[in-house]
């Protein structure tokens, strides 16, 4: 599959997405990624959130069965796979964390949401 270059750095946003395409998907995940960061020129960003059971396992696996009982896949990731997706890129600072914690305002509330209550990781990652 050939890659289209665009002419300029452009933000990728896979926000709330990469949890709808499981490791099972025609190209699995990895190859979806891979091939639309391939397509970014140096200086693209990545931004990803993406939901874990890191730490609400329980919980998690109930809300994906009943996506999956309806006819919709959906598969939750660890830390580490989530980082992956991020892989061979700079990561922008404070790295793939828990939502409330990338990037939060001094009036949004983060402070006021758990790790588990929030139950995604997000991250900002630059192509070299």
């Amino acid at each position: 599959m050939g890659h289209a270059r665009l002419p300029r750095p452009i933000a990728l946003s896979l926000n709330a997405l990469l949890y709808f395409v499981t490791d099972d998907s025609a190209e699995g995940d990895e190859g979806i990624v891979e091939h639309l960061k391939n397509a970014l020129p140096s200086g693209g960003t990545l931004t990803l959130t993406h939901v874990t059971p890191d730490f609400d396992p329980d919980g998690i696996a109930r809300r994906t069965g009943a996506y999956r009982a309806v006819g919709t896949p959906g598969q939750a990731r660890l830390h580490a796979e989530i980082a992956q997706f991020c892989a061979v890129w700079d990561l922008v600072n404070p790295g793939v964390v828990p939502t409330r914690r990338l990037r939060p305002g001094p009036d949004d509330g983060a402070e006021d949401i758990t790790d588990a209550e929030a139950a995604c990781y997000a991250g900002i990652a630059r192509k070299p």
